[in-house]
């Protein structure tokens, strides 16, 4: 349980960067796939 707990505190620290991260992986997704089409 320990270690769920402090992974959920990582998880809730890093909240914002993960976003950030996700939007970023997102348009590098499009961006692959927008390729693979032509």
């Amino acid at each position: 349980m320990h270690i769920y707990e402090s992974n959920l505190a990582t998880y809730f620290h890093e909240e914002e960067f993960s976003d950030a991260k996700a939007t970023e992986l997102k348009g590098k997704l499009a961006r692959l796939e927008g390729m693979k089409k032509e």
